[in-house]
């Protein structure tokens, strides 16, 4: 809990962006203005073309990377490296994670590894375009600038035997274990901070609530590449202390690399790729119903237990 208070702390001051970043944010920003100039100027510009495209624009901008960039002064000294998505910033220690996610209130949550190695050092790899700047005041010789950024943090031997490497991109965040031949992945324990609530779903995910919403930490991906062959593992999470997991896991060849990869979606939002409003929210025995306009032609029109009635202006009454 003590990086999360350190990290809230002492990451109040504003950044700017490298030049590349800050011309791709200036012009979705002046793509999303003149489209809502043009929307109200010109009724046709609001039809299959408009929405196609900023559909377009919305999905590719999730799948972007994440950009870790090495902390050089622009944040807490106990955090190596720091990536910022749309809805979420990572910061990433030797022992672990903290994300803070961007929902209509600010909530932050920490993955900690119990037992890890303090003194390991991540090593970047698969660099990405672009540069980090950080001017603060009118002392030149505080200014931060010409920070790279990478596609992926590797942190070897995190347990003996054990490398976690982190990756991502705009929505979510990855971070594989990779488990050496011969060596027990029941060493590694996560305990999860900073939530209100922590539930193990039907699914197998970990529901993280926070003030920002729900953070999902979906069931882990495990596999073995056996002869060239991807084989899958049976995999899930145990609970073994208040707030921390470790994997159970089904049956695999111990001679041979295994890979275990959670995912993290920063926030369950309810939507799809195009416009989502949503108008009135009402709950009963049966669950909830939101009523509002959407023109994501992959909105999920019913998912237990959340029903969406599209283009709906008022909540039926039920009796």
């Amino acid at each position: 809990m003590r990086l999360i208070e350190k990290v809230d702390r002492n990451f109040r001051w504003k950044y700017v962006l490298g030049v590349g970043a800050v011309i791709l944010l200036a012009g979705v920003s002046a793509a999303s203005y003149s489209r809502q100039g043009a929307v109200s100027k010109n009724k046709v510009f609001k039809g299959s073309l408009g929405q196609s495209a900023q559909a377009k624009v919305k999905e590719s901008l999730g799948k972007l990377p994440l950009a870790f960039e090495a902390n050089k002064g622009q944040t807490d000294p106990s955090i190596q490296f720091v990536a910022r998505a749309a809805g979420y910033t990572a910061f990433v220690a030797s022992d672990g994670v903290v994300m803070r996610m961007k929902g209509a209130k600010e909530g932050v949550v920490a993955m900690k590894l119990q037992n890890a190695k303090l003194a390991n050092k991540g090593a970047t790899s698969d660099q990405q375009p672009g540069k980090s700047n950080y001017f603060r005041g009118s002392d030149r010789s505080k200014w931060i600038a010409n920070i790279s950024h990478y596609g992926k943090v590797t942190y070897e031997e995190a347990y003996p035997g054990v490398d976690l490497a982190y990756s991502g991109n705009q929505r979510n965040l990855e971070y594989d274990f990779v488990v050496k031949p011969g060596v027990d992945p029941q060493q590694i324990r996560m305990q999860y901070l900073g939530a209100t609530r922590t539930a193990l779903t039907a699914s197998g995910d970990l529901e993280l609530v926070t003030d920002a919403g729900s953070t999902i930490v979906h069931k882990p991906v495990v596999y073995q590449t056996i002869k060239g062959q991807r084989k899958s593992v049976e995999g899930g999470y145990v609970m073994v202390a208040s707030n921390e997991y470790a994997f159970k896991l089904g049956a695999y060849d111990a001679s041979k690399t295994l890979v275990i990869d959670p995912m993290v979606t920063a926030l369950a939002y309810l939507g799809g790729t195009g416009d989502d409003q949503g108008l009135a929210i009402a709950v009963n025995t049966q669950g909830e119903f939101l009523t509002g306009e959407t023109s994501s032609v992959d909105f999920p029109l019913s998912r237990e237990p959340v029903f969406f009635r599209a283009q709906c202006k008022a909540l039926p009454t039920r009796r």
